[in-house]
Order: structure tokens, then C-alpha cells, then sequence
């Protein structure tokens, strides 16, 4: 009986191994399918290899006066070994870590009762969305997305995590994704100094490594994006507030295209913001400000190029080194830095029987030569709008603007449309403002500032 009894032990024994290996070779496959294979785990193989088969082994044995014979068929099999060693190392970790997880997981279902017909969910895969966000894939067998949406609070403590979205396609109820994050990030952020900005230095908001701060300068122009209620016009309020304050010697113009909604917010700030500010609100309104702005553009091409000044910093010196220095309230159009922050940027586009053709052509002219050589002259964008798609946005513009902010998108096209990625589609759409944050390759959740 004993015997049968340690035979049945050593039969699970090969067949809990055999999983294993199993589960290991289809992360290698998935992951070379996939390219998620990170480079860096083949280096010291490579390195093993290289060595072997230069036979670098035996000339350092014989520096040494050291006996050493390494049979040829070994030889190969150690160089073909090596060579792979970091994609099966890799493989066997994160069957390792998938076997963690399934433990996790059949622990939390358990615990919220997750079950049906006798079957728990079961796991896809747990991917990485950036250093803190993760996606995890599950086959439902079953349990409804409602189920899972009860279980939430009961899977955030089992699993010691916080759930951020919990996303279900319409075309397929077998399978859901919950986006969770291990570190959880403040819901509310209250910008405490609002006047400790350097010169064209603006906040972004708070991630969860920290506060994101850029300087408009290196920036350029910036893109808001995303759905009604996510935060947009509260973010253009904190940065108008910003930049206001902390420029003197700089212009902000404001312009509500929605007609004065934000713009009394601002106004109602006025005695606090200094005489450097103006505010446009209306469609027409807008329009033709942003007509004068294209003519002051041209003016201000046609002033550094007399002086051979490359950019607006280069005009600024040689000009201030001709004229001597002056105060801030005396310096003239062309040497004051302008700011321009525009609210729901869509309505340029727009029909509008109340303005006329050439004037709405004019604007747009502007706005384009604005985003593609505004920044050499000094002048910034900073401009919102929900869909940045070809419908209701120029496209040209668009490119022109490298810095993106995203609130929460509707759906994923929406979200691809504005960032290139559906990570707007995954954050937590019921937190004010809260946003995906894009200045070239890398995406960060950001919590933006409430204006106060």
C-alpha cells in the first residue's frame, strides 16, 4: 500500500512538473509571437556563447597553466544551451509568476464567491501597462460583469490592489479585463503655490512617481483632449492661472469658444492674475482674435528675420543688448512671450452662419502656422477639444502638437485617435480629472490640479 501510495506522490510529482514545462514553453512562444521577450535576457547567453564557441575557455585555461578539456559534443551542446538560456530562464519565471497568480486569483473568487455552474474564471493574462498599471484577461465561464462589479471591493483586498476599470467588449460577454495598479494614487490634488512657477514653466499634475512639471518653452504647444465632465477645461484654467502669475512680461489670451462658461471663472480671478491677461469668449469673438494673432505672427516672422535672429530668445537678446534693459510693464508687443489657450478648439472648425467664410479661413490659417512655427516666435498653444479626430480637428494642427493631456475617452477608438493608444479608455472615467499624460514615447496617469 505504501508503495502505490509513493508511486501515486511521484506520478503527480511528473505531471505537476510537466505543467510546468508546459506553461513555461507557451510563455516562451507567446512572448517571441508577441515581442515581449525583453532584450536584456539574452545578453549573458549570448556573451556564455560567444565565448564557447571562440573557444575563449581553453586559451584562458592555458594562460593559467590550467588543465582543462572540454569534449566537442559538449561544446556545441553548452554554446546551443547558452544561446537560448535567457529566453527558457525567462519562460520558466514567468510560468513561475503565472502559478503565483492563478494561486491569488482562485483565492480571491473563492473569497467573493465568484462561481458558476461549478467554475471559476479563469486567466488569460496579466500584462503590464506602464510601471504601476496592469491589464488582467479573464475567461468569465459564466460570471457576469455585474458580478464582478460587486466583487470589487472584496477582490481589492484578497488581492491587495486597487481595481481602476473593470472593461467588457459587447461582442464578447466570455471575457473581461480588469485594470488594476498595486500603488494607488491620490484622487484629489490641491496645487498649493501656484505663483512658485519659473518663466513658462507650467504643472501637469501628480503621477505616482510624483509631480510632472514642463516648461512651454521646450514643450512647444500641448493638446487637451477627452469627454465631457473629465477635467479639460478645469486643467486650461490652472494653466492660464500659471502662466498668468508667473509671466508678467508675458501676454495670456484665453478664448472660450463655448461662449463664456469658463471665461467667467477666469474673470472672476482677474484682481489676482495681473493686467497681462485677455479674455475672448463666443465663437466670433474668437475667431477674430485668432485673425489678429495670425497677422501679428507675420509681423513678428518679418522682425527676426531683420535683425537675423533665429528664434524669439535669439531676438530677445540681441535686441535688449542694442536698446538696454527695461521694465517688464514697458516692454513693447514684439518682445513679450504670448500664451494662447484655447477652449473647445472644435468650434473653429465648425459651420456658423454668424461669421463670415474668410474671417473663419483666416482663424484656421492662424492656428495652423501658429502650431507649426509658433514656437520659434514665441508663441505657445494650448489647446482642448473632446474628439481630436479629422471630423472636428485639422489634422496638420494636430501633428504640430507634441505634448498631448487625455481625459477619460468614451471609447477605444476615440482614445487611439487622440494618444495612439486605448489607455484613455482605461482610466477610471468617475475621477475628475484624471488623465494620461503623452510628451514623446512614454504615457503616464497623471491627476491633474484643481483650480481653486
Amino acid at each position: 500500500m505504501e508503495i502505490k501510495k509513493s508511486q501515486r506522490d511521484f506520478g503527480d510529482v511528473l505531471v505537476s512538473v510537466g505543467r510546468f514545462l508546459k506553461a513555461a514553453a507557451e510563455e516562451i512562444l507567446s512572448g517571441i509571437i508577441n515581442n515581449r521577450v525583453p532584450a536584456s535576457a539574452s545578453y549573458l547567453g549570448l556573451v556564455i556563447a560567444v565565448i564557447l564557441y571562440a573557444r575563449a575557455d581553453t586559451w584562458a585555461a592555458s594562460f593559467f597553466t590550467t588543465k582543462y578539456h572540454l569534449p566537442e559534443g559538449l561544446r556545441v551542446f553548452l554554446t546551443y544551451a547558452s544561446i537560448f538560456s535567457g529566453w527558457i530562464l525567462w519562460g520558466v519565471r514567468r510560468a513561475a509568476d503565472r502559478n503565483r497568480l492563478l494561486n491569488k486569483l482562485k483565492e480571491a473568487f473563492q473569497a467573493a464567491s465568484l462561481k458558476c455552474n461549478g467554475r471559476y474564471p479563469s486567466l488569460i493574462e496579466d500584462l503590464k501597462i506602464d510601471n504601476h498599471v496592469r491589464r488582467l484577461r479573464l475567461h468569465c465561464h459564466g460570471v457576469t460583469k455585474t458580478d464582478f462589479e460587486n466583487a470589487v471591493e472584496r477582490l481589492e483586498s484578497v488581492l491587495n490592489m486597487t481595481v481602476i476599470r473593470l472593461l467588457q467588449d459587447e461582442g464578447d460577454k466570455s471575457k473581461i479585463e480588469i485594470i488594476y495598479t498595486m500603488k494607488d494614487m491620490q484622487k484629489t490634488v490641491i496645487l498649493e503655490n501656484p505663483d512658485a512657477f519659473a518663466d513658462g514653466q507650467i504643472p501637469i499634475g501628480m503621477t505616482y512617481e510624483g509631480p510632472i512639471h514642463v516648461n512651454m518653452r521646450n514643450v512647444g504647444h500641448i493638446l487637451v483632449a477627452g469627454q465631457t465632465g473629465g477635467g479639460k477645461s478645469n486643467f486650461l484654467k490652472v494653466v492660464t492661472t500659471v502662466l498668468t502669475r508667473n509671466n508678467p512680461e508675458a501676454k495670456v489670451i484665453f478664448l472660450d469658444f463655448k461662449g463664456g462658461m469658463e471665461t467667467a471663472d477666469i474673470r472672476n480671478h482677474a484682481k489676482n492674475l495681473g493686467d497681462n491677461i485677455e479674455c475672448f469668449d463666443g465663437t466670433k469673438k474668437c475667431i477674430e482674435e485668432l485673425g489678429r494673432i495670425g497677422m501679428a505672427l507675420e509681423e513678428r516672422f518679418k522682425t527676426l528675420s531683420a535683425v537675423g535672429a533665429s528664434n524669439f530668445d535669439d531676438y530677445l537678446k540681441k535686441k535688449i543688448a542694442k536698446a538696454g534693459p527695461r521694465k517688464i510693464t514697458d516692454r513693447p508687443e514684439d518682445e513679450r512671450r504670448t500664451y494662447i489657450i484655447v477652449d473647445e478648439i472644435a468650434q473653429l472648425y465648425a459651420k456658423d452662419p454668424e461669421v463670415e467664410k474668410e474671417r473663419q479661413d483666416r482663424a484656421k490659417a492662424a492656428v495652423n502656422r501658429i502650431a507649426r512655427q509658433g514656437r520659434a516666435a514665441g508663441v505657445h498653444l494650448v489647446v482642448a477639444t473632446q474628439k481630436p479626430d479629422a471630423q472636428s480637428f485639422d489634422q496638420t494642427v494636430k501633428t504640430n502638437l507634441p505634448a498631448v493631456l487625455c481625459f477619460p475617452m468614451p471609447n477605444q477608438a476615440s482614445s487611439v485617435s487622440a494618444i495612439g493608444t486605448k489607455r484613455a479608455f482605461e482610466i477610471n472615467p468617475n475621477i475628475q480629472g484624471r488623465a494620461v499624460w503623452k510628451f514623446g514615447p512614454k504615457l503616464e496617469e497623471v491627476q491633474t490640479y484643481l483650480f481653486t
